[in-house]
């Protein structure tokens, strides 16, 4: 498998670049096809030979459609009700939710869980075809890339226990992956946003993070959405709207059940279980999940303002999942889009050292995330697995005792019993130290870019404080200066040209203008004509071959045979 997708981006071949990119993105789509029908008929004959509470149990959606059921008949005990007597199982999320949920009811519910795992798996793909597109693969590698990478997360932990379960956290990852990576120039972007946070709340981190990226208007349009649907619970359920928004039920974490579950890999849950108890961690959690939270958004700002959009996209989920009270291990689907950001840094690394830690880092994730079997038990089944179940687990806690069986770990139960989130803080670590080196390239970037204009003319000959004013209206050292170039905000080297815009002529960056010297209004003569035009056109050749030295000494990811340039978008 990994020899079908470094195919895709071989430098050595001896045919032509393009038919090499189509012979290796053949090979990628074939592998990628067998690889996901193995794991479909996999789980089709898992699902056939098992019953059906082991594969497809919906326990989660049963919570779900019942309090939908609470909130059409008896919404006044909304967040009191306890599902099937169980203390521990109530229903947690908004009013709005509430509402949705009741609509699914009137689906029979054999029927609503096989809808939702069909939804869910298809979310899945599309979520791994949009990273793909974005991070610049060409179609037929999207497609054998997506396939692949599909069968091999369809098997790990948090993917199989969401479709157990009947959770929608599929669905919504699916939905915030779609509505963030639309163009910036669609009025309606960041609405679907809004409506994941609407649902679950955690999305609304990405709301502060389109703030912190300067697009303003998606911000205000999740802000909007998320603020008509707060609007209709309250119109629709005005009790329970109050009790869950003005009481502030929605900031209590036991309202899921023990903050120190198990299944709770987060931050508060491993501080809670190394604590001994949910009140006794609460203030270290806070400081703790401070820190990383800024640390994590900057992180994902840098990238973004770098030009690798879609990794600061993923910065920004695995930010949220370190620091939400809650994040049960099906939260960590986000694994899905993560690994296509790790596959990608591996197939477009220059060096074999970088290739190799790259590769490595995926493995690692595979199979730390792994559904494996629980092999150390003498009752356990093939089926619905993962290394995190080697720590033994209370039941249905709920509330806080010293009795928990999490408070009492030891030795390997430590470590398997927390490590989806030390997986997670490992993968932070990596998200951080991406962040920097990004950061720096795109300040040389920007260096470089200002001198090659200087030395091939791309300044009009004004001046501004003795500083030298460049075509656009930019003074040397001025504003634009510390703006990241264009080209590297597109993935491209600095001085490629934009075969988007008009003729082949690079763009100019936006920015306020300044009247040359001699040239009212600030504009410049029309090629060929007006004073010094001898000179331009003699100096072309000139300034080509400063761009070419230029161009040997930069260091940002070119894009390899059969891949367009990282945050590009693909063919899109």
């Amino acid at each position: 498998m990994l020899r079908a997708m470094g195919a895709q981006v071989s430098l050595v071949s001896k045919h032509p670049a393009g038919e090499q990119d189509r012979a290796g993105g053949r090979a990628l789509l074939i592998t990628g096809a067998v690889v996901a029908a193995v794991a479909a008929v996999a789980y089709l004959v898992a699902v056939a030979t098992h019953p059906m509470a082991t594969m497809l149990k919906g326990f989660d959606l049963q919570v779900y459609t019942g309090g939908g059921q609470q909130a059409l008949h008896h919404s006044g005990n909304l967040y009191t009700w306890y599902f099937e007597n169980h203390p521990g199982i109530q229903f947690t999320y908004t009013p709005f939710a509430a509402l949705l949920f009741a609509v699914g009811s009137v689906v029979p519910f054999h029927a609503l869980v096989a809808l939702v795992a069909a939804v869910s798996a298809v979310a899945l793909t599309a979520t791994i075809w949009i990273a793909f597109r974005e991070l610049g693969w060409q179609p037929t590698a999207r497609a054998g890339a997506t396939l692949l990478l599909t069968g091999l997360v369809f098997w790990t932990e948090p993917v199989q226990r969401a479709l157990f379960l009947g959770q929608v956290e599929l669905v919504l990852m699916a939905l915030v992956v779609w509505d963030l990576c639309q163009p910036d120039r669609r009025w309606w972007k960041g609405a679907a946003t809004g409506l994941a946070a609407a649902i679950k709340l955690v999305p609304l981190l990405f709301i502060v993070y389109l703030v912190l990226t300067r697009r303003f208007r998606q911000a205000a349009v999740a802000v909007a959405v998320f603020a008509g649907t707060v609007i209709i619970g309250f119109a629709v359920l005005p009790g329970p709207s109050k009790y869950w928004w003005i009481d502030g039920n929605f900031f209590q974490a036991g309202r899921t059940g023990f903050v120190g579950d198990q299944q709770n890999q987060s931050l508060r849950g491993m501080l809670t279980r190394l604590a001994g108890s949910v009140n006794g961690s609460f203030a270290l959690w806070l400081a703790v999940a401070i820190v990383v939270g800024l640390l994590g958004l900057a992180a994902a700002v840098v990238l973004y303002n770098s030009g690798r959009s879609f990794a600061g996209l993923m910065a920004c989920a695995l930010t949220a999942l370190l620091i939400s009270p809650i994040s049960w291990d099906h939260h960590w689907v986000w694994i899905a889009p993560g690994l296509a950001v790790i596959i990608d840094a591996a197939v477009r690394a220059r060096a074999a050292v970088a290739r190799v830690a790259w590769w490595a880092l995926a493995v690692a994730v595979f199979a730390v995330y792994g559904a494996w079997p629980d092999f150390w038990s003498r009752k356990a089944g093939l089926l619905q697995g993962g290394l995190i179940n080697y720590a033994p687990a209370s039941f249905f806690a709920h509330g806080d005792s010293p009795a928990y069986a999490e408070y009492h770990w030891h030795g390997l139960q430590l470590l398997a019993g927390n490590l989806y989130l030390l997986a997670g803080l490992g993968l932070f670590v990596v998200t951080l130290g991406a962040a920097i080196v990004a950061g720096r390239a795109s300040s040389r970037h920007s260096l470089v870019s200002d001198r090659l204009r200087w030395e091939s003319g791309g300044f009009r000959g004004g001046s501004a404080g003795g500083r030298p004013v460049f075509a656009d209206g930019h003074a040397q050292g001025g504003p634009g200066v510390a703006r990241v170039h264009a080209a590297a905000q597109d993935g491209r080297r600095p001085g490629a040209r934009d075969r988007r815009s008009r003729g082949g002529r690079a763009r100019t960056w936006p920015g306020p203008s300044r009247p040359a010297e001699g040239h009212p209004g600030g504009r410049r003569p029309a090629r060929g004509k007006g004073p010094g035009a001898g000179h331009r056109r003699g100096a072309r050749g000139a300034a080509r071959a400063r761009r070419c030295r230029v161009h040997r000494l930069d260091r940002h990811a070119v894009p390899a045979p059969g891949l367009h340039p990282p945050g590009t978008g693909g063919s899109r």
